[in-house]
């Protein structure tokens, strides 16, 4: 098991023991739907208006994220960079702290997870403008994704995936696959997944594999430019 940090420890840990591209990439199993909310108070109700107030005012806006270079984190500066807006990042030590202080109005705004902003958005006390996947999460049909607001392709999300060693069989790598497209099948597993607020996915072991290698390219590039270091 390996987390959205494979595609970015790579770019921010050196001398490891062991090289990150060597694993065998075998599926994504769930994602984690991040999203763009701001604070209750806040007077931007859409993108665009997000947007226009963080050029009114650069670097006077703060966001929260779950942790420094975390796919929020990421999300985050992707997501500032396409804008051509300026934010103040603001590093939690996880979703849940983060969205308590955009609750209370601590920060302006939040680049978490939906399950973490759920229950602060549900109570009122925040917004959501925008999720960060692909396509809208169907917990929350309503709220327009960034690629329809304006980010073609935007999709950065935390997910959960299965690695195998390097040089693992094929047949090996297919029947695992297989077993886990199975288990994500079961209505069981899909009502406790959708509880914790994952989307079952299931790629194929190929389409997992240009997803690594392709992510692994941007999420360096990002943490380069960006000049994210572990703290």
């Amino acid at each position: 098991w390996d987390a959205s940090s494979h595609l970015v420890n790579p770019s921010l840990m050196k001398g490891l023991p062991f090289d990150y591209a060597s694993f065998t990439p075998i599926s994504q199993v769930v994602t984690f739907p991040g999203v763009l909310a701001v604070k209750a108070d806040f007077p931007a109700r859409s993108v665009a208006e997000f947007i226009a107030a963080a050029k009114a005012k650069p670097g006077s806006i703060s966001v929260a994220t779950q942790g420094n270079a975390t796919a929020g984190h990421l999300g985050l500066v992707d997501f500032a960079r396409r804008a051509g807006i300026e934010v103040v990042h603001a590093p939690y030590r996880g979703g849940a702290d983060a969205a308590r202080d955009l609750a209370a109005g601590v920060v302006d705004a939040a680049f978490i997870t939906t399950v973490s902003a759920g229950p602060v958005v549900d109570s009122g006390r925040a917004r959501f403008l925008a999720v960060s996947t692909l396509q809208r999460v169907p917990s929350r049909p309503d709220v327009p994704t960034l690629a329809e607001s304006g980010f073609p392709g935007f999709d950065s999300n935390e997910w959960v995936a299965l690695f195998g060693p390097g040089g693992l069989p094929q047949e090996i790598v297919q029947a695992v696959h297989a077993a886990l497209v199975e288990a994500l099948a079961d209505a069981g597993v899909r009502q406790r997944l959708s509880q914790i607020g994952a989307v079952p996915v299931g790629s194929s072991p190929e389409v997992f594999a240009r997803y690594v290698a392709e992510g692994r390219v941007t999420m360096g590039r990002l943490v380069q430019e960006a000049g994210i270091r572990l703290e």
